[in-house]
């Protein structure tokens, strides 16, 4: 800690007060009087000389006026030294802003000055007569109180995190912010720089629990800190191998990751938030289910010059993807159903726009050769292997309890059709009758 003895043996309190002190020593105040490190008390005597003012600011912070970090440093180690293992004892209490920057950026320094300001002059008028304030950071304000119970401790802790929730009038009308707080109870530790770290955990779980959140320190912070931490540690360090995996998928060309389909369990998850669209609001959407007939007919005669053993069937699965992914809308979503299956919500669209999606797609698969795969094979050359699919279009309706009644009917469709033959759309003929009806 600097020595502040430079100041001279007289060091101001007041414009018109000054105490005497020996070179070195770094007074607060505590009640009327003042104490230094060593627990000496001092009495104001005599008036300042001239220039003491500038002195005494050099103690001060000079956006709100309250003693900065050095003060509140020195108060601590005496508290710290003085307090009691249990019963009323002193008392730490930080409160930080939430997203100061941003509220700064938003507002303008300005106002962010402003708030600081108020928030410090709640702050002491709170804790007047029970304890002092400092702002020890560009958005913090710290507390010490005197003796006080845990409990009176809490609720000084909440008042005050409360008070930066309370509106700022500004002239573009009234703006408000939000604080947490964190709370530590002298008494177990006998070094101040061991309270600054229980306080900053202490802030560290608030912060984590939301805006506005008050938290008091006990040993359990410190195993719950170093879990939470180890297990970030391994989420970046996992994050960071699979970005490192994903960059080298992306330089050896393997695939293009950003044409993928997604997942059958993202399929469900989607299919169900739209149902309950429809239910809520009636947002009308149709569902595709699209199989591979998997009757490629291979004539040894016809067939192009291609190893068999080169033409996998994930090769097959991803060319009929990208075949579906071209014949529907962009915005439309294709899922992997696995097994030959993908599946295609089609968002606005009723059952006649999804049975023309259907089509498209079918005649997409159809006019793509040799399993739809697309880069296998020669296209335009007269030796091409034929590939088709059955689509079946469900319209979503009322008379579905669920998003999975609207797949089962998809797969219903699907099964009826296999005795009619490959290579076809399908879809709820009584809706297509009841159409025919109406017009």
């Amino acid at each position: 800690m600097p020595s502040f003895g430079s100041l001279g043996p007289s060091f101001p309190v007041t414009d018109s007060q000054l105490i005497s002190i020996p070179y070195g020593k770094v007074p607060i105040q505590t009640g009327m009087n003042w104490v230094d490190s060593d627990n000496e008390t001092y009495r104001p005597t005599h008036a300042a000389p001239p220039g003491a003012k500038r002195r005494r600011d050099l103690l001060l912070d000079e956006l709100t006026g309250l003693p900065d970090w050095l003060s509140m440093k020195v108060h601590l180690d005496v508290a710290v030294r003085n307090a009691a293992n249990a019963g009323p004892r002193p008392a730490l209490i930080v409160l930080d802003v939430d997203g100061f920057s941003v509220f700064t950026e938003r507002h303008g320094a300005r106002v962010a000055d402003r708030l600081l300001r108020t928030l410090a002059t709640r702050v002491r008028a709170l804790v007047d007569g029970r304890g002092c304030a400092y702002r020890t950071g560009a958005d913090r304000i710290a507390i010490i109180l005197d003796q006080v119970q845990l409990g009176a401790a809490v609720e000084t802790a909440e008042s005050a995190a409360a008070l930066a929730a309370r509106p700022l009038d500004c002239d573009g009308g009234p703006v408000t912010a939000s604080a947490c707080a964190a709370l530590v109870m002298l008494g177990e530790r006998r070094r101040a720089d061991e309270v600054v770290r229980d306080v900053d955990l202490t802030m560290y779980r608030a912060k984590s629990e939301g805006p506005a959140s008050v938290a008091v320190y006990s040993d359990q912070l410190d195993s719950w800190a170093t879990t939470d931490r180890a297990d970030k540690r391994r989420l970046i360090a996992e994050t960071e191998r699979l970005r490192a995996e994903i960059e080298k998928i992306r330089e050896s060309g393997a695939t293009d990751l950003d044409d993928r389909p997604a997942s059958g369990e993202t399929f469900k998850t989607d299919h169900a938030r739209l149902f309950k669209r429809l239910q809520r609001s009636g947002d009308v959407y149709s569902l595709l289910v699209i199989r591979s007939d998997g009757s490629d007919v291979v004539d040894d005669s016809t067939a192009p010059d291609v190893d068999e053993e080169k033409v996998s069937p994930s090769d097959r699965h991803d060319g009929l993807y990208r075949t579906v992914r071209r014949a529907v809308r962009q915005g439309d979503q294709v899922y992997d159903l696995c097994d030959g299956r993908f599946a295609v919500l089609l968002t606005g669209a009723q059952g006649h726009a999804a049975v023309l999606a259907a089509e498209r797609v079918r005649a997409a698969v159809e006019r793509s050769p040799g399993t739809a795969s697309g880069d296998l094979y020669n296209h335009g050359s007269g030796d091409q292997r034929e590939s088709s699919v059955t689509v079946a279009a469900v319209e979503a309706g009322f008379r579905h309890e669920s998003s999975r009644d609207v797949f089962d009917e998809a797969n219903a469709l699907l099964t009826s059709a296999e005795e009619a033959g490959p290579n076809r759309v399908v879809w709820p003929r009584r809706s297509r009758q009841e159409t025919n009806e109406s017009s």
